[in-house]
């Protein structure tokens, strides 16, 4: 299976891509707002989740 041989981040990568691709398909007015939602580098996503596990494991 294609998936098993890819690192979270090519995951991320190749999921950001499809996305991207999917806002060229929508009116142009709209692509913009719909392009700016799926260019966060992988770094930050990863920082942003651990800040919601963190926050997760200290409010239960």
């Amino acid at each position: 299976m294609l998936l098993t041989s890819c690192s979270n981040q090519q995951l991320y990568k190749m999921i950001q891509e499809n996305r991207l691709q999917a806002c060229e398909e929508i009116p142009i007015p709209q692509q913009q707002m719909c392009k700016s939602q799926y260019q966060k580098p992988y770094d930050v996503y990863q920082r942003e989740l651990k800040e919601i596990e963190i926050e997760q494991r200290t409010s239960d």
